[in-house]
């Protein structure tokens, strides 16, 4: 990594008439007062020119402003630091430092930082791997009212949960977050319908929790939407839109979807057979995983060199 500082080139400033912009004075009065010590502009001041909004952008100045502000307490600055940590903007990738800044923001009550912790715990990523603090730091971000966080839990409790109680607090919670418009709730609540998971099973229910998430672009929902239309157990069968829906999760690089997709071209069901796309498609599914792609790529080759 280039260790040399990059400095954003002054923008040209416009005149007329001697009058600032009202953007030019919002910016202006930003930098002034982050260099006063003000966490809040120190941090508006880091998105800017993390985002490239407004001024030009400049990842490695925008974290030095993110972390005066996390310096001073200031949980979204903790929170957004963690990530360029994470991730590597403007700072090094470091998931122990980003995890550790996570920690300072969720300690804050920070929803989106708890959430991350839970994440950090279950994978081990920056810290050691600990289920249970996980699922404390899950129940905190949920109670705060992040969506993916109460979509975790529901599902935790309908998997993992000893009591009823537990199992239906699960479904109430994934209920709750799918009427939010979360699509992972959505697509969850579908599969609950569908399998009869805390329950009834509902395949009305569990096609309209589908389309929702589908319609939103959850790769998931669209994978399991056009399973739906290639059954034709739920819905009455149409290839067609089955095909529609696994090329729109396909476009994401779900391998399910991808699975499918090469499965529909390999026999010719619904497509015109086409065993070279079908290989194509199964080939990306292999890289990204999926054992069933792989296995039947292993069959077609034997079968073709015979």
């Amino acid at each position: 990594m280039n260790s040399q500082k990059k400095t954003a080139k002054k923008p040209v400033e416009k005149k007329s008439a001697g009058k600032k912009t009202a953007l030019d004075s919002k910016i202006a009065g930003y930098r002034e007062k982050a260099r006063r010590g003000d966490p809040r502009a120190q941090y508006n001041l880091g998105v800017l020119y993390l985002r490239g909004k407004d001024v030009r952008k400049n990842a490695r100045r925008g974290t030095e402003w993110l972390k005066k502000s996390a310096a001073a307490g200031y949980a979204m600055a903790q929170l957004d630091l963690s990530w360029c940590y994470y991730e590597g903007v403007g700072v090094e990738q470091n998931h122990v430092v980003a995890t550790k800044w996570a920690e300072k923001a969720a300690s804050q009550g920070e929803p989106t930082a708890q959430y991350n912790m839970y994440v950090a715990y279950s994978l081990g990523t920056g810290v050691r791997l600990n289920d249970a603090k996980a699922i404390e730091w899950l129940k905190k971000s949920a109670r705060g009212g992040n969506l993916d966080a109460q979509t975790e839990l529901g599902r935790y409790y309908i998997e993992e949960g000893k009591t009823a109680r537990q199992k239906k607090c699960g479904v109430e919670m994934i209920s709750s977050s799918a009427a939010s418009g979360d699509p992972d709730a959505q697509w969850t609540l579908g599969l609950l319908y569908e399998n009869g998971w805390g329950v009834e099973p509902d395949a009305g229910q569990a096609l309209k929790w589908y389309r929702k998430a589908a319609k939103k672009g959850f790769a998931q929902a669209q994978t399991s939407l056009g399973l739906a239309y290639l059954g034709g157990e739920m819905v009455r069968s149409n290839p067609g839109l089955a095909k529609k829906w696994f090329e729109k999760a396909a476009e994401q690089n779900h391998p399910d979807a991808l699975f499918s997709l090469g499965g529909m071209y390999l026999a010719g069901e619904g497509v015109a057979e086409n065993k070279s796309k079908a290989m194509r498609l199964l080939e990306r599914a292999a890289k990204l995983g999926d054992e069933e792609a792989a296995e039947l790529l292993d069959v077609i080759r034997r079968a073709l060199s015979q």
